[in-house]
């Protein structure tokens, strides 16, 4: 999946399918249940839904596995709702427009903030910088926890010298 992807909203559906020409032939209303893609470009209340194809299948491998699983099919990323810089308003105002995600929020492109309305350039300024204080944070975590197993470590090492040093001066 490209970046541009993992911007958009993608889910696998299971849809009833009118057979017209089989219902015509038995005389009786005939469906057949099909597969489909739903697609929606945040920041754009469009969807596209269509049968889907089998590239479809390596493109969105994530959220087809999902699909194959009977998972939930959740956007990956950071949800609005956890975000406390928004406001209850411009959180509604996301959702309608198929915006999700922080990540989201900072892929938005000019012409996408201009079409939201005032405010939202600042909005996508903020969600990256928002993006951006988490994985410094998550990378600070991340050593600070590294940190901690390799002095455990050496603690345990001292430990396991010292007896040796106590063995060693019994047997002499």
């Amino acid at each position: 999946m490209n970046d541009d992807d993992a911007k958009l909203w993608v889910k696998f559906l299971k849809r009833a399918v009118h057979l017209k020409a089989r219902s015509e032939r038995e005389g009786r209303q005939i469906y057949e249940d099909r597969e489909f893609i739903s697609i929606v470009v945040p920041g754009s209340a469009d969807e596209i839904v269509r049968e889907i194809r089998e590239e479809d299948k390596v493109r969105f491998a994530a959220q087809w596995n999902r699909y194959l699983l009977n998972q939930e099919q959740v956007m990956d990323g950071t949800p609005i709702d956890e975000w406390p810089a928004l406001t209850a308003s411009q959180r509604e105002e996301l959702k309608y427009l198929k915006v999700f995600t922080v990540e989201q929020i900072a892929g938005l492109s000019d012409a996408q903030c201009q079409k939201l309305g005032a405010g939202y350039m600042s909005l996508r300024v903020k969600a990256g910088a928002f993006l951006d204080l988490a994985r410094d944070t998550a990378a600070v975590q991340r050593y600070a926890a590294e940190n901690a197993e390799l002095r455990a470590e050496i603690e345990a090492l001292k430990e396991a010298v010292a007896e040796m040093k106590k063995k060693g001066s019994r047997a002499a």
